[in-house]
């Protein structure tokens, strides 16, 4: 009888463990663990290692992609400066959130001027982007940063978007954005901006080819899916990096994710 009832102990410790939920880490947990990090201990896809003490079992969480390792922090700030950008493959995690953010009405939502939004700020998703993006600028300025998020959502732009070429204003010093339906958004090269563009920022509110589109319709690129794109804004004090000119293709049937930080001054 006491091996039966030792036997059946076991069977329900066993049963405990593996029927607890999985609990998402704080905000001040993923800061402390972001902190914790060492700075060059790098996991095989890139992504800063894990703080010690944090279980093997850990389920893959959204936006652990953008925890990078110094060497990818490296990598990615010298593309920054050649292309005007870099990227990061979506991890299926994260792409998994992403989808799940869906009006119930996309019709009437399609048909709207303006851009509507769900806002991810209050998450405990959010310190993970947020812990990748001030490594990055930290890396830059060669000294501790602290960043704030001006956008952290799922977003469905209107008609009314920024179809015109531009650049992200002062407000901010880095942006990261996806599309997750519809045509990726349009940039062009530092080089094109450089060789094809004039200076009538201040006129019209947005860039334009001295020769018009038809100009630079072979420079145009798009953002791919799969991939969050990461491009300086004018608020970031930098001049070795280039701000990434782009603009929102035509039509209003897209869907996408937009982060953007600002550097606590």
């Amino acid at each position: 009888m006491l091996i039966l009832d030792f036997l059946a102990s076991k069977r329900e410790a066993k049963m405990n463990v593996h029927d607890r939920p999985v609990q998402l880490p704080s905000l001040w947990e993923s800061q402390t663990r972001a902190a914790a990090s060492p700075a060059g201990a790098a996991s095989p896809a890139g992504a800063a290692s894990p703080a010690a003490g944090a279980s093997a079992l850990s389920e893959p969480q959204p936006f652990d992609e953008l925890r990078l390792d110094s060497p990818r922090v490296a990598k990615s700030i010298e593309k920054l400066k050649r292309k005007g950008y870099f990227t990061i493959p979506i991890a299926p995690a994260t792409r998994e959130l992403l989808s799940a953010q869906k009006f119930s009405d996309a019709k009437k939502l399609f048909a709207l001027a303006e851009t509507r939004a769900v806002t991810l700020k209050q998450t405990d998703h959010m310190p993970r982007a947020q812990a990748g993006a001030a490594r990055i600028l930290s890396a830059i300025h060669q000294r501790d940063v602290k960043v704030n998020p001006k956008e952290f959502e799922v977003r469905w732009p209107g008609s009314s978007g920024a179809v015109g070429w531009h650049t992200d204003n002062r407000r901010q010093s880095l942006t990261c954005l996806t599309t997750l339906q519809g045509e990726g958004t349009q940039f062009v090269s530092p080089e094109t901006v450089d060789k094809k563009f004039g200076a009538n920022y201040q006129v019209t509110g947005f860039l334009a080819p001295k020769e018009g589109e038809a100009a630079i319709a072979a420079d145009i690129r798009s953002t791919k899916p799969g991939k969050f794109y990461f491009f300086a804004a004018e608020g970031l004090d930098a001049p070795e990096i280039p701000k990434l000119v782009h603009r929102a293709p035509a039509g209003n049937h897209r869907a996408t994710f937009m982060a953007r930080w600002t550097e606590e001054k």
